[in-house]
């Protein structure tokens, strides 16, 4: 069974007061808090570094939230906690982030 995956892309801003303890600490548990009964099976930050050739990312980082079935991811979305979660975010940033929901089409075991 094929699984789904809700991105949030964060840009790279000076501005943007990114508190990143926070956001492992705090944020991240409270997300898998609210949407494990709904299928979310893992989450991954991946804080993003310059190219080979030195240029700045144009993203800071990514959260990576996996989900077991494609028909809970849109459980979740659909529950309200979406709302609540995007909201929080001011806790450990100022700017808002991209939103990718996608397919996983394949991975490794």
């Amino acid at each position: 069974m094929a699984s789904d995956t809700l991105t949030f892309l964060y840009p790279n801003d000076s501005q943007a007061g990114y508190d990143m303890d926070y956001l492992i600490d705090k944020h991240m548990p409270m997300i898998q808090s609210r949407w494990n009964r709904s299928g979310l099976t893992s989450w991954a930050v991946t804080n993003f570094k310059p190219d080979p050739e030195g240029m700045p990312p144009v993203y800071a980082f990514a959260a990576n939230l996996i989900w077991d079935k494609k028909e809970s991811l849109s459980e979740a979305l659909g529950g309200g906690d979406l709302d609540s979660i995007v909201s929080a975010m001011t806790d450990f940033n100022k700017k808002k982030p991209i939103i990718l929901v996608g397919d996983t089409i394949g991975k490794t075991l």
